[in-house]
């Protein structure tokens, strides 16, 4: 398999340090961890008000050695910038086929046996009600757990917080995960509905 950011020897763990150290100088911590026994999981992450915020999942996600894929728009994978997102375990997506993007994440899941996908469940960094709904059923599909991620700007404290298995009951357990996030602070607190 081709090494990425998250498992080149030599820059991954230099780029751990930095994020701890980074961490470190702005007074924020990384809290929890991912269940040693949980190989392959779908991560939710939030609240996500604003690119630092996933600028702070980053650092947690070093400072745990997690080994995350995460997914962004097709339409970045322009020459360098496709192969630098594809180093970064960044997965292109087409955002007007969410059932062809769920089929094609359930694959990749299904293809390894240590896989873990991170998302943003608002799909926006702007206020919103609606959350999107894929990483539940992704989950649900691949018959894999979700991962609580938090970034809590008021307690400068981002990590994991508990695993969700999915049940069907994806009203209850959205439900569950959005009073979790209420309890949380993004860095820019007024893009966050509760």
């Amino acid at each position: 398999m081709r090494r990425t950011l998250f498992d080149t020897p030599i820059l991954s763990p230099i780029l751990r340090l930095i994020c701890m150290a980074v961490g470190r100088l702005f007074g924020w911590r990384v809290a929890g961890e991912v269940p040693s026994e949980i190989k392959s999981y779908v991560m939710v992450m939030a609240p996500h008000t604003s690119n630092w915020d996933f600028a702070l999942f980053i650092l947690g996600v070093f400072s745990l050695r997690l080994n995350i894929y995460v997914m962004a728009k097709q339409s970045l994978f322009i020459g360098p910038m496709g192969w630098l997102l594809s180093y970064a375990r960044v997965i292109p997506v087409d955002r007007g086929s969410p059932t062809q993007t769920i089929r094609r994440v359930t694959d990749l899941f299904a293809a390894e046996d240590d896989f873990c996908l991170m998302i943003t469940p608002e799909g926006t960094r702007r206020p919103t009600r609606h959350w999107k709904t894929g990483f539940y059923k992704i989950a649900e599909i691949a018959d894999v757990p979700i991962v609580v991620g938090y970034v809590n700007a008021d307690k400068k404290q981002c990590g994991v917080s508990h695993v969700i298995y999915p049940n069907g009951d994806m009203a209850g357990q959205m439900a569950e995960l959005k009073a979790f996030y209420d309890t949380q602070a993004g860095l820019k607190p007024s893009n966050y509905l509760s």
